[in-house]
Parts: structure tokens; C-alpha cells; sequence
């Protein structure tokens, strides 16, 4: 079962494929406020070091998606992420603080991927874009079969 395809929607859309029952970070970066490149430039590395533990990425990308192929560093950014089998989902949103939401729309991530079919539901786990992870075991939970 295909939990995700390339899917689109007016206010966002997605790139790439959840494989069920992957484990994921999710972590997220605005495009249109502040230093951009303080957020975007470190995503291919922060990607590296989750799948170094096994983990692969959903990176929730808020801000206008054509910032992404018409800057030639995040275009850089963006390829680099899209070799690495990341997630990208764009959040094509008009709103007047976009940082707030790139902190918080992360947390609401398993809603946006509609995955409810727990035989296939992925394991999220949410992270900053700044966050590298250098221990495996503190990001791994195992599932019971009865927890009661």
C-alpha cells in the first residue's frame, strides 16, 4: 500500500513517497522571513544525520514554492533533499507571521499525510532543522503489542 504520492491540494501539496511502517522525523523551514539561509541550508545535512539512525525526513517547507526554484541556492537545497528521498511538503500558505506556523505545523503532520490505517501508519517523531540526532537509542520506542 502507497500511503503517499505526489498529491496536491490548493494550500499545500506534496513530493515523494511514507513507506508503511517507516520511521520519520519531521522538522520544518520557512522561506519568505528572516535569514533564509540560517533554516534552509542545513536541511541535506540535518536529512543525513536522521537517516544515518535509520530515520528518513519529512520537511515541511512553508512559504511560496517557486522561492525554491528560483533562488539558486535553494533550488541547490532543494535537489540535494530530493536525492536524498526526502518529503517535502510545501505549505503554500499566505500568512502574516510564517515563522510561527513553520513551528508549529510540524505537530499536525500525521493529519496532513492522512495516514490512519495503523497496520501502515508510520512512526513520526517530531525535530528542529537544527537538531542532529548523534544517539539512536533516545529516538526509538517499541511498539507493545497489548500495552495494557
Amino acid at each position: 500500500m502507497n500511503l503517499l504520492a505526489t498529491s496536491v491540494r490548493k494550500d499545500y501539496f506534496i513530493e515523494g513517497h511514507v513507506k508503511p511502517g517507516g520511521k520519520y522525523a519531521v522538522y520544518s523551514c520557512t522561506t519568505t522571513q528572516g535569514d533564509v539561509m540560517k533554516c534552509a541550508f542545513p536541511l541535506p545535512l540535518t536529512a543525513l544525520a536522521w537517516r544515518r539512525i535509520g530515520f528518513g525526513s519529512i520537511i515541511l517547507l512553508v512559504g511560496n514554492s517557486t522561492k525554491w526554484i528560483a533562488n539558486p541556492v535553494l533550488s541547490y537545497v532543494y535537489s540535494n533533499l530530493r536525492k536524498l528521498d526526502c518529503v517535502l511538503m510545501f505549505l503554500n500558505i499566505s500568512y502574516d507571521n510564517e515563522i510561527i506556523l513553520s513551528q508549529t505545523a510540524r505537530l499536525f503532520a500525521a493529519d496532513l499525510l492522512n495516514t490512519y490505517d495503523s497496520e501502515y501508519e508510520p512512526y513520526l517523531i517530531t525535530s528542529d532543522a537544527d537538531l542532529w540526532p548523534i544517539k539512536k537509542d533516545i529516538y526509538i520506542f517499541y511498539r507493545k503489542e497489548n500495552p495494557f
